[in-house]
């Protein structure tokens, strides 16, 4: 009999998703999911033209819309993971409620050392899906006689989130005419984010001077630099665009 593959959320400190930090195993997996792609474009159309023509400006990450089921039924019924959770050895059966929590705190809630959330990866059968929650939504249902919820349908919406080097690699080319944003993450310096976006770590004082940097030795995990194209970056840090 084939063994039946269970979806795991895994999550990790870095982009590059090379050590999980913990694993969530879903109590029972979801009955479908939804992936949605799209693309942005820019109106062109002029005041008192009918016609219009829509420019290509980028297609957007994707997005999965993902239903779990916690359930707390009678406990003949209950997967063998409902008594521990996370594999942490309890012997208990999680509350539904506390259940909940570790999921949420493991997914989307801002982990001190990262300063925002967790990276995350879907895995289920031939799905790998490298991606962030964005937005979650807990529905309680059949409660005890204290109150205590026995089952919650987690709505999840996750957006797809590439690692940039391999995203590069992926659409084989560099968009040198589009500006990026970088998220800091602890022990970045700005010589190898330009070695990352660049392809030269030399250009760090240009970026320092883009982005005002006062001090770019002190980088604060969580800021948000931008990037942009190469001949731009050169161009404005010749005209004194912040300080240093």
């Amino acid at each position: 009999m084939t063994k039946l593959t269970e979806l795991t959320i895994s999550s990790y400190s870095k982009p590059v998703r090379d050590k999980a930090t913990k694993t969530f195993g879903v109590m029972f997996n979801p009955s479908d999911y939804t992936l949605s792609y799209a693309a942005s474009y820019d109106d062109t159309s002029t005041a008192g033209s009918g016609s219009r023509q829509q420019i290509y400006r980028s297609t957007d990450s994707s997005s999965l819309n993902l239903k779990l089921v916690f359930d707390n039924g009678p406990p003949g019924d209950l997967p063998i993971k409902a008594l521990v959770g996370f594999g942490s050895g309890r012997s208990k059966v999680l509350s539904i409620p506390d259940r909940v929590d570790e999921f949420r705190k493991l997914s989307i809630e801002m982990k001190g050392e990262l300063h925002q959330p967790s990276y995350l990866k879907i895995q289920w059968g031939e799905m790998i899906y490298d991606c962030r929650l964005t937005s979650l939504s807990v529905n309680y249902t059949h409660f005890d006689r204290k109150g205590v919820a026995l089952r919650a349908v987690l709505n999840c919406t996750f957006i797809h989130d590439d690692f940039v080097p391999y995203l590069n690699a992926k659409e084989n080319k560099q968009s040198p005419d589009l500006t990026h944003f970088h998220g800091v993450i602890a022990g970045d310096s700005l010589p190898a984010i330009t070695e990352e976006m660049y392809g030269d770590p030399r250009y760090y004082l240009q970026l320092a001077k883009w982005n005002r940097l006062d001090n770019f030795r002190k980088l604060q995990p969580g800021q948000q630099l931008q990037c942009p194209p190469l001949d731009q970056l050169l161009l404005k840090s010749t005209v004194g665009r912040g300080v240093v």
